[in-house]
């Protein structure tokens, strides 16, 4: 039975109950989402992936020799790019294209380390963060249900996780518009999770889909109405975005994916 679940809640009122949120747990729900967002996380990735390809393309310990003249990160990318111009003129080919094969090399594996972190932590912290501000909704949300992606069914929710963004990347190869049009699709699978770390992979998925039908476009006009505050967070180097515009955010995700469930439930009893 095709099921269209029109949404009657304004934008307004989303961004209103997430204020409200905010208002109650503001220390709370800052923390919660520079956890497990844009502080530790994005810190961790970017060290890991500068530091995995300028280890393996070069010597060891000229770069930690780099790292503690204090050289920075723009200096150590010029000297990559010189390296491979002196050894390309002056070594010849053989040698140009061994540097190459060994610079190519470490950045397969640095990207590899880089993916199989994001499935193994930031995806489980996910579903953390997701069940942190829906819980906020109706008391004082905690520190430790953060970690409900690391204690219940972790494999089942990494696994769900990884057929998640594999089907939006593959669909986004045939062009940015299906790959967007799948992401929204799909956007109610991380909040099942969070509510039911046990849920089977193809009923998820099937719920986000009949979910999603005639919602898309709501959580779209969500998304765009953050442009000025995405804009505000630039002008001030991120700083608004770590300590107000990320868990305001946050809380107006859960609170639209929050109506669309009871939309959907009330929908289906009738």
């Amino acid at each position: 039975m095709e099921m269209r679940i029109i949404m009657n809640h304004p934008i307004s009122a989303i961004k209103k109950a997430a204020r409200r949120i905010l208002g109650s747990y503001f220390f709370r729900c800052a923390v919660a989402s520079f956890i497990t967002g844009t502080g530790i996380l994005l810190i961790f990735n970017y060290v890991l992936d500068g530091t995995m390809q300028v280890e393996n393309a070069f010597d060891t310990e000229q770069f930690y020799q780099a790292l503690i003249s204090g050289t920075s990160p723009d200096e150590i990318i010029n000297n990559i790019y010189n390296n491979f111009r002196s050894l390309a003129e002056s070594a010849g080919y053989t040698a140009y294209m061994a540097m190459l094969r060994r610079f190519a090399l470490a950045t397969i594996v640095s990207y590899l380390i880089r993916l199989m972190y994001n499935f193994l932590i930031v995806y489980p912290f996910e579903i953390g963060s997701n069940r942190f501000y829906m819980d906020a909704h109706y008391t004082e949300p905690k520190y430790r249900t953060l970690l409900i992606g690391f204690k219940e069914n972790y494999l089942n929710v990494i696994f769900i996780q990884f057929l998640r963004h594999l089907k939006v990347f593959l669909w986004s190869l045939l062009f940015i518009v299906p790959g967007a049009i799948k992401s929204y699709e799909t956007f109610m699978v991380p909040y099942l999770l969070a509510e039911n770390p046990d849920i089977d992979r193809h009923e998820v998925f099937r719920l986000s889909h009949e979910m999603m039908d005639g919602n898309k476009l709501n959580v779209f006009v969500l998304n765009l109405s953050f442009i000025g505050w995405l804009v505000f967070s630039a002008v001030t180097g991120g700083l608004a975005y770590i300590v107000f515009v990320a868990p305001y955010y946050d809380a107006c995700l859960a609170n639209i994916a929050m109506r669309i469930k009871s939309g959907y439930n009330n929908r289906s009893e009738n």
